[in-house]
């Protein structure tokens, strides 16, 4: 039972967080949009992204996750 509380009062203060962070940004805005993302299809990770830094940091940490995946698979 303390644990299902524990996991609510994490839930809550994430969304708590979640919503203090928009709140503080929302007058802030630069219009400038950054994002990238990748699809992990087995070990091969394909990536995508409106900048080339933010891709470039994106399939760095997907290439590491994989290479990370193959060694816990192989042993």
């Amino acid at each position: 039972m303390e644990l299902v509380l524990i996991g609510v009062v994490l839930i809550l203060i994430g969304f708590v967080l979640v919503f203090l962070g928009a709140a503080t940004q929302a007058g802030q805005a630069k219009g400038e949009v950054r994002g990238a993302g990748v699809a992990l299809i087995g070990p091969v990770p394909i990536g995508f992204g409106t900048d080339r830094d933010a891709l470039m940091a994106v399939l760095v940490l997907a290439i590491v996750i994989s290479l990370i995946w193959m060694f816990l698979v192989r042993f």
